[in-house]
């Protein structure tokens, strides 16, 4: 965030010149921790039906400005990672361990979830002004994510070949507990592969080009996994019977 921005005059500031002058109190110190440490997170879904269903136009008014709300979390998650990576080696690592087990890792995957159905429902809408949105929204992402790898030093094949990486051992980590259920008769995960075979069959007929350069490479590699695994399965009966 540039310092021009930091610099505006308005309510967070304003609460963090007050703050600035209560934290110099060792009372109100002691009050924040104790508020803090009884935070009950499990409830905050319940204040937000509670001000849609008892005063619907302050809830669409708060709407209306959540991406100010977004935008202050945003900030504040960005100086808080900008302060971890400030301190000395290990301690973000330790911080991130004791993080993992505390966060809702149920709640934030359906929050992904949500938010993909909900861009599935906007995108069936045409719309050009949504698109152009869409656009400028993700070019700003890619620039943030780009900045911030070079900014840590860090290039951007390194880091891509990070994250391949992890996919990969996250895929491996799944695979046999997903082909397991794609083989139960007419389950989720059954139906949910039959439309992805589905979709993969539209898609080689309206992108060829599609199919050639990315699928074929992938699916050649696919069929060098399944020869490997068909000789280590004979491979195992031959040890068997001897």
């Amino acid at each position: 965030m540039s310092e021009a921005a930091g610099e505006k005059k308005g309510v967070i500031e304003g609460a963090s010149r007050i703050l600035r002058e209560l934290l110099r109190t060792p009372r109100f110190r002691n009050t924040l921790r104790i508020l803090l440490n009884e935070l009950d997170p499990e409830n905050a879904p319940l204040l937000v039906r509670t001000l849609r269903e008892e005063d619907p136009v302050l809830f669409l008014n708060l709407l209306s400005v959540s991406p100010a709300f977004a935008n202050a979390v945003l900030g504040c998650v960005h100086e808080l990672l900008q302060q971890l990576l400030s301190f000395p080696e290990g301690l973000p690592a330790s911080f991130f361990s004791g993080t993992l087990q505390d966060v809702e890792a149920a709640r934030l995957g359906e929050i992904a979830g949500l938010a993909l159905a909900l861009a599935v429902e906007v995108s069936d809408r045409e719309d050009a002004s949504l698109g152009r949105a869409v656009e400028g929204f993700r070019k700003d992402v890619a620039e943030g994510f780009a900045a911030a790898l070079s900014s840590r030093g860090i290039d951007g094949p390194k880091a891509a070949g990070a994250a391949i990486e992890g996919l990969i051992k996250a895929a491996q980590s799944v695979a046999s507990r997903l082909g397991e259920q794609a083989g139960r008769e007419n389950s989720p995960t059954q139906q949910a592969v039959s439309k992805l075979a589905e979709g993969i069959r539209d898609l080689a007929r309206s992108n060829p080009a599609f199919i050639q350069n990315v699928v074929r490479p992938l699916a050649q590699a696919g069929r060098e996994a399944l020869d490997r695994a068909e000789e280590d399965e004979q491979e195992k009966g031959s040890d068997g019977n001897g």
